[in-house]
């Protein structure tokens, strides 16, 4: 299964809708890996730049505006009411970071990389 708690699918949601942690990744638990996911989540939507296209979304095309808006004030209401139930995540033992395990990692180089080092850019069609 690797790095999968669970390869059942029902039990990658909570209850209530919510995702649920189903990794089990060296040195993180499933908690600081949900803790995550949520921060990250809510660091994304309410970013000025991202609040402003919703806006203008809203204008060019109301139906999907008014979508929008309803997400919105769901989204709104959960983080008040703190209401997500709290469902176990998987008890998996924390496995310890493998000699290694990053060295296969390979981050490709980025546009500024390339024109500092003079390699001709590829600019997409």
């Amino acid at each position: 299964m690797g790095y999968l708690a669970t390869d059942n699918f029902r039990q990658w949601l909570t209850d209530d809708g919510g995702h649920r942690c189903v990794l089990n990744l060296p040195d993180l638990t499933p908690e600081e890996i949900e803790q995550f996911c949520e921060k990250a989540f809510r660091r994304f939507h309410f970013r000025p730049k991202y609040i402003l296209y919703k806006i203008g979304q809203a204008i060019r095309h109301p139906r999907e505006g008014w979508r929008s808006i309803v997400a919105g004030f769901y989204f709104i209401f959960y983080l008040l009411s703190n209401k997500r139930k709290k469902q176990k995540p998987f008890h998996v033992e924390r496995i310890p970071i493998p000699d290694g395990w990053t060295s296969g990692i390979k981050v490709p180089m980025g546009r500024m990389e390339q024109i500092k080092r003079g390699i001709p850019v590829q600019t997409p069609e």
